[in-house]
């Protein structure tokens, strides 16, 4: 069970977030549901309610990662970290396809976090396809994940 993010706490997160899902890059403003502050390190494994262990994550993203802090990848078959936001650097961990629609993991912690996130599900590839269309994708700012 969650605990009450404070207002002040919530609208500090989004701000940091650039108002994007720390996963799988939605923009907050374009999307039709609500985004939650995600507990990087679950509450049920401990996680408290700081800045540090908060990010923002899409209803979909929050919803595969739950309780996960780990997740399995299939180069090098082994159970690693998910990405964490405030200690890893996206950069180093993903990137753009060609399109640039999907994302392509890096290392082991961004294969297997697109996998146990679904950070290529359909419905996020066709806005990403959209946003790229109408110039806006991807987004300017991934260095600022870092």
């Amino acid at each position: 069970m969650s605990e009450h993010i404070p207002k002040r706490l919530r609208e500090a997160i989004e701000r940091r977030a650039g108002r994007r899902c720390e996963y799988c890059l939605c923009p907050l403003d374009i999307t039709t549901d609500p985004f939650a502050i995600e507990y990087i390190l679950p509450v049920i494994r401990g996680g408290r309610t700081v800045s540090g262990n908060l990010a923002l994550s899409c209803s979909t993203c929050n919803g595969h990662k739950y309780s996960h802090i780990q997740g399995y990848d299939s180069v090098s078959g082994q159970s690693v970290p998910l990405y964490h936001p405030r200690l890893h650097h996206w950069t180093e961990h993903f990137t753009w396809d060609a399109d640039p629609i999907r994302l392509v993991g890096l290392s082991p912690i961004g294969r297997a976090t697109i996998e146990t996130l679904h950070l290529n599900r359909q419905r996020v590839v066709n806005l990403r396809h959209v946003l790229f269309l109408v110039g806006i994708h991807p987004p300017a700012n991934t260095e600022n994940l870092d």
